[in-house]
């Protein structure tokens, strides 16, 4: 329906606004704000919309975030936490290992010893 197709635009431009701003601190309360909604129903639009509840969406963006920021830029873990929205780098680094499989600094050195075998000339030959 018309209503239907509305309120998931206004869903969406919600989640785009969430999505670029993954350093704000983000409530469902504060989303739904942003929509119109109570918080119940905008959390409940946005699960059917979407198929993922509003704070784990936000929690993934940030961990995607977090990988990316890990592995293409010189960023510490405690800048890349910042960035990401966690006040505290030991909250943002058991959450990482948590979701991420291995800490903040082993990932970002794991991809480091990848482009060093990449680009080095041991074993070649």
């Amino acid at each position: 329906t018309a209503h239907q197709t509305a309120l998931r635009e206004v869903l969406q431009e919600v989640r785009l606004q969430v999505l670029r701003n993954p350093r704000h601190r983000w409530t469902v309360a504060e989303m739904a704000l942003h929509a119109h909604l109570s918080p119940s129903r905008f959390a409940a639009l946005y699960r059917e919309f979407f198929g993922i509840s509003p704070l784990e969406d936000v929690l993934r963006s940030r961990m995607e975030r977090a990988c990316w920021l890990l592995l293409n830029t010189n960023a510490t873990v405690s800048q890349v936490a910042q960035e990401c929205g966690f006040d505290s780098i030991a909250h943002f680094s058991r959450t990482f290992t948590r979701r991420i499989g291995c800490s903040p600094r082993c990932y970002s050195n794991r991809h480091i010893s990848i482009e060093y075998s990449k680009h080095s000339s041991f074993g070649a030959g």
